[in-house]
């Protein structure tokens, strides 16, 4: 698993103070500690420091705790200054925060507060939220918000199109800390047959700014919402070589991919083979043998009207034959060693942006 990162303005980038032992006897001096006269003036002397920093410690967090609870965008947040919420609950937030050992955990105190005082929480469940924040640790909390934005974003995974969001809740026995994080999440609700619970989801969203819920956040990738149809035009032999590479460079940049070759043209091939891999884009790699049938004519002309389309010839001259002629095109062969496949994806991607524009006017 991925080392969890702490999201932005949650972090742990202001460090605690450490208390050395050494500020404690200072005054006094080591050698005074074991006379029995001086006992009571190093233990006062210890009790003046922790109720300095205990104090200082709480200021701050409930100084914390107030522009997060009741500011957005270092502006007064006026729909939170005309909400109400339970004394009970506001108080139990608000000591479970100061008494918290993690001060990493005092924005989510603040937003889980915002969410019940605007009712964003059902009555029912604001007493088990507000005992469950105060039981998840950072680690926990973070692990879940990762679950979520796994869960409800199209993330990119490692290998494969969908993100599986066991991996996230499975570890070695000997990962002690991660399977302990995962039990308790599960013991609280927030986690079911292995993925987010209702409950789970919703204690995120009231814990957590929507910043804190994106992607990048934990550097995770989503897929664009498109997905390319590679189309392997060959003559009588073929590679696949170049659609995987293709298909690679389009992963790149957040593009699903599916391949197909056609041999010989479009005959030895049904139409709704295409149809049903439900692709919104088009990149066609055209062989140097390859030889323009009337059934690649009208397949290319289908695709063309309906998508965005990018050629690719491969050691052969461009193709007078309608719709190939209109067609973006790259050459292979003019292009240093695999810059073919950046500049096709590249085009593409103008292509998309171009036919965008194009549909916004229109509308």
């Amino acid at each position: 698993m991925d080392k969890l990162i702490a999201p932005r303005g949650e972090g742990k980038g202001r460090k605690s103070r450490l208390i050395k032992i050494a500020e404690v006897v200072g005054k006094v001096g080591l050698s005074a500690v074991p006379i029995p006269p001086l006992v009571s003036e190093v233990a006062k002397l210890g009790l003046e420091k922790i109720f300095s920093y205990v104090r200082q410690r709480d200021e701050q967090r409930i100084l914390e705790f107030y522009r997060a609870f009741l500011y957005r965008n270092a502006l007064p947040d006026e729909d939170i200054l005309e909400a109400e919420i339970e004394e009970s609950n506001f108080h139990a937030l608000l000591n479970a925060c100061v008494s918290d050992i993690e001060e990493e955990k005092t924005v989510p105190y603040a937003n889980l507060t915002r969410s019940i005082a605007l009712g964003r929480v059902s009555p029912e469940l604001r007493r088990h939220f507000i005992l469950t924040l105060k039981d998840l640790s950072w680690e926990e909390l973070d692990l879940l918000r990762r679950i979520y934005v796994v869960t409800t974003h199209p993330v990119i995974p490692k290998r494969g199109k969908d993100f599986d969001v066991s991996h996230l809740l499975t570890y070695d026995p000997n990962q002690m800390s991660e399977t302990l994080a995962v039990a308790n999440l599960k013991t609280k609700g927030m986690v079911e047959d292995e993925k987010l619970s209702s409950a789970g989801s919703s204690f995120v969203t009231a814990c957590s700014n929507e910043d804190d819920l994106e992607p990048a956040i934990y550097g995770y990738k989503v897929w664009s919402g498109y997905t390319c149809l590679i189309l392997h035009l060959s003559g009588k032999r073929f590679s696949n070589s170049e659609s995987e590479m293709l298909a690679a460079t389009l992963r790149t940049a957040c593009i699903h991919s599916h391949s197909v070759t056609a041999i010989g043209g479009f005959e030895t091939r049904r139409d709704d083979a295409l149809s049903r891999l439900r692709t919104n884009c088009c990149v066609i790699l055209i062989d140097e043998e390859f030889e323009v049938t009337p059934a690649s004519v009208e397949a290319i002309s289908k695709i063309a009207e309906t998508r965005p389309v990018v050629q690719v010839l491969n050691n052969r001259k461009a193709l007078d034959e309608q719709p190939f002629a209109r067609l973006a095109t790259i050459r292979r062969d003019l292009n240093k060693d695999d810059a073919w496949q950046v500049e096709a994806v590249n085009l593409l991607i103008r292509e998309i942006n171009q036919r965008g524009q194009v549909k916004e006017a229109q509308e």
